[in-house]
């Protein structure tokens, strides 16, 4: 994907995803800057610190996952964070991506524990949690910066055995109903470093 490319989703979501995360400058939404964070994110997975996925629609990039934070030892535990595509939203697109990079998280990264926040009117996304199987498990107050100030968050985890992955993690892609919804490929990206 060009760098044009990534540059170009987030400009077109900048509005939509304003009042969910930091405060960006005019920086991050330059062509070049989506490309040096995938980079960043990239090196980050050779350390065994994060692993990004784009969601992949029919050959345009519809959002984008990460588990970053992973913590190895006792712990095996990585904090799981999205976007999606305004134009994609309420479509079911982003429960069946984040459910394979659950899935892929637990099955091929060895996570026995993942971790998500949200702000607390962030509806849709929690039960998106819920749905594929996070719990909550109370507020952080303030957590994180949002949208320019501390914000309160609602905390979900979903412990994830070392069971083969099957239908319990509340997304089965590949019984989806593919004329009920739009086909979607959850995948690493592939650049070189």
């Amino acid at each position: 994907m060009g760098r044009g490319r990534c540059a170009q989703i987030r400009r077109r979501n900048r509005t939509a995803l304003a009042r969910w995360e930091p405060e960006r400058s005019e920086e991050f939404f330059a062509d070049a800057a989506p490309q040096e964070a995938l980079v960043r994110r990239l090196q980050a997975r050779e350390r065994d610190a994060a692993y990004p996925y784009l969601i992949d629609r029919a050959g345009v990039v519809a959002g984008l996952i990460n588990i970053g934070a992973v913590e190895r030892g006792a712990f095996q535990n990585g904090r799981l964070g999205y976007w999606i595509d305004e134009g994609e939203r309420g479509r079911g697109l982003a429960t069946r991506a984040v459910g394979a990079v659950v899935i892929e998280g637990r099955d091929t990264h060895r996570l026995r524990r993942m971790e998500a926040a949200t702000l607390l009117e962030n509806e849709p996304s929690q039960r998106l949690l819920r749905r594929l199987g996070f719990e909550e498990i109370g507020v952080a107050r303030p957590y994180l910066e949002i949208a320019g100030r501390r914000q309160d968050h609602m905390l979900f985890q979903r412990l994830l055995g070392p069971e083969p992955a099957g239908g319990e993690v509340g997304c089965d892609v590949a019984a989806a109903q593919p004329d009920a919804h739009p086909p979607c490929d959850v995948r690493l990206p592939r650049h070189k470093l």
